[in-house]
Order: C-alpha cells, then sequence, then structure tokens
C-alpha cells in the first residue's frame, strides 16, 4: 500500500506543486494531517486520492465539521492529529505517542517542518508542508510504509 503523507497545504492562495498532484494521483490513500484552509483544497485532493485528514486551526468552519480533530487509523497503530493543540506541536506529538501501544505512528503538522524520530517504538512524523516552507526552506512531503516494517521517509518537492 502506498500511503503519502501530507500537512499544512494552506490553499488557495498556495497550489500545490505538479508533480505533488501526480504522486497523490498515484497513491493508496492520502493522510492530511491539517490546514487545508479551504474547501477547495480539501475537495481536489478527495478527487485525486482516497483522503483521511484532520482539521487545523487554519482550516474554516465547513472543513471542521466534516473532519475530526483527532483520527485513528488501522494502519498498524497510527494517530493523527494537527498539532496545534499544546504549547508545541511536538509536544502534542509526544502527549499522544505516551497514550498508544506501539508500534505505531503519530502523524501531526502545525510547524511546516518535516521531522521523523523514533520514541520508543513510536515513530513520531511531521511531512512538513509541500506548499508554504514558513519555517523551513524545503517543501516536503512523506511515504509512510508498514510493510515490512514501520518507516517514513521526508521526500522534498523540488
Amino acid at each position: 500500500m502506498r500511503i503519502v503523507v501530507i500537512a499544512d497545504t494552506h490553499g488557495p492562495p498556495m497550489r500545490l506543486p505538479a508533480r505533488l498532484i501526480e504522486i497523490v494521483a498515484e497513491c493508496d490513500l492520502l493522510i492530511h494531517a491539517g490546514d487545508f484552509c479551504t474547501r477547495e483544497m480539501l475537495s481536489t485532493l478527495q478527487r485525486l486520492a482516497p483522503v483521511a485528514a484532520v482539521w487545523g486551526n487554519n482550516d474554516e468552519d465547513e472543513i471542521r465539521s466534516r473532519l475530526p480533530e483527532r483520527l485513528a487509523l488501522k494502519i498498524g497503530s497510527c494517530q493523527v492529529i494537527h498539532g496545534h493543540q499544546n504549547r508545541t506541536a511536538m509536544a502534542t506529538a509526544q502527549t499522544v505517542a505516551k497514550t498508544m501501544t506501539g508500534p505505531g505512528v503519530v502523524i501531526f503538522g502545525h510547524s511546516h517542518q518535516a521531522w521523523c524520530c523514533p520514541a520508543g517504538d513510536i515513530l513520531l512524523l511531521n511531512p512538513g508542508s509541500p506548499t508554504a516552507a514558513r519555517f523551513s526552506r524545503r517543501k516536503t512531503y512523506a511515504v509512510l510504509t508498514t510493510s515490512p516494517d514501520l518507516r517514513a521517509d521526508i521526500i522534498d518537492l523540488v
């Protein structure tokens, strides 16, 4: 199963890179960790691939009414959050990880900074942003692999 993970697309005015559109159209599942910002961005992604997603702090009310704030997926043990719920996105992810029995992955966004690190048998994954590299010079997404081992690769969009 090919799983693409993104967050913080903030569109429009941000536009999805053409290469990312191709990648998402070929995946089995797109996981989005919040901040679509508009229903147009959500709809665009839903036309490309099956989407599992949460809302973020910048999402409009219509998105918040359609998506959960936190999502548990049956892909290994996977929790998806945006990360704005605590002082920092990382602190929120670490708090969620403490409630999990591993192995598993906590996917979060909010900071726009790509980051992947094991915390025991839980993987903490922030795919960064493919459109708005606010606190990073990189525009990124992640690919999640669940078999034979749980792993994530951060990919730079060039």
